[in-house]
């Protein structure tokens, strides 16, 4: 496999909390003001959500939990929570960060190159 399922995922999971946020401020700002253009892009981002979430769903605990803090939440400091929660140093968890983002990868895309 080569680096740009990486960059993939990344995108993905980062997209995917602004997404799921949007999809519902952007329904209540307009209350049925929509244009079939609009329509169709909350359909296409509503359906990415839901496939996200589905390979999510897959995941053991801690490699949601893991995707979670690096990409989604993305709070200051979600290394060292992640060094505590498991007990294992900084590089262990970089490790598992990549095996996670890997299964990610394959739930939601299929196989990569």
């Amino acid at each position: 496999m080569n680096g740009y399922w990486k960059d993939d995922a990344r995108e993905t999971l980062v997209n995917f909390g602004y997404m799921k946020k949007s999809i519902d401020c952007i329904r209540r700002h307009l209350e049925g003001e929509t244009s079939p253009e609009l329509e169709d892009r909350l359909r296409r981002m509503a359906a990415s959500v839901r496939s996200t979430e589905l390979a999510l769903s897959y995941l053991s605990e801690e490699q949601y939990d893991i995707l979670d803090e690096f990409f989604i939440t993305g709070l200051p400091g979600y290394v060292e929570r992640l060094c505590k929660k498991y007990m294992c140093q900084r590089s262990t968890v970089y490790r598992l960060k990549n095996d996670a983002l890997k299964s990610f990868y394959l739930y939601r895309f299929g196989a990569a190159d």
